[in-house]
């Protein structure tokens, strides 16, 4: 739970109960920064956000000095835990995959579910939080010095958006960088 210095940041009524980092459900609050040390480094006031269970247990750099720079942390912890769910949209459309008819056990699930999965994937690593606020007042603006977004999706950094699709569409390095 949050401790005596750590304010939660305001959650809008539709989003209680809410991770601020995916949109799942939320468990707890996590404490930013980790460590009283760094609190006179941040770029606002120490707060407490809620998270979801697989959000909080995301290891983050000490060096992280705001809510926006954490934010993307997450995000690129997830887009990598989530890769291959993520390549079913790089490598099919939900057509495909109705059209394919895969059967057994093993392609028959594939082909059931692997649209669902994407989605799934897909909305938690887009899903962009709402206004940060505390006591209703907004917190400095949007920290975008620490990743950039394409096609939706946040990424610490370009080399981390390569990564990303050459592991989700098992394109060779080389070739991408010939194609790009």
């Amino acid at each position: 739970m949050s401790s005596i210095l750590y304010t939660q940041i305001d959650v809008p009524f539709n989003f209680r109960y809410t991770c601020w980092f995916c949109g799942e459900p939320s468990i707890d609050y996590v404490d930013f920064p980790k460590s009283a040390e760094s609190i006179p480094k941040l770029e606002h006031p120490p707060i407490a956000i809620p998270v979801c269970d697989e959000c909080s247990k995301v290891k983050y750099q000490d060096n992280v000095h705001s809510i926006w720079a954490l934010r993307d942390q997450v995000k690129h912890s997830l887009i990598t835990k989530y890769t291959k769910h993520l390549g079913i949209g790089e490598n099919w459309t939900e057509q495909e995959l109705k059209d394919s008819e895969f059967s057994g056990t093993i392609l028959g699930g594939f082909g059931r579910s692997a649209w669902k999965m994407f989605q799934i994937a897909k909305s938690r690593v887009s899903f962009n939080g709402w206004d940060v606020s505390v006591d209703e007042v907004p917190l400095s603006a949007n920290d975008e010095t620490s990743g950039f977004s394409f096609e939706g999706v946040r990424y610490l950094s370009l080399n981390a958006c390569i990564d990303y699709y050459v592991k989700a569409t098992s394109i060779d390095r080389e070739l991408f960088y010939l194609l790009a």
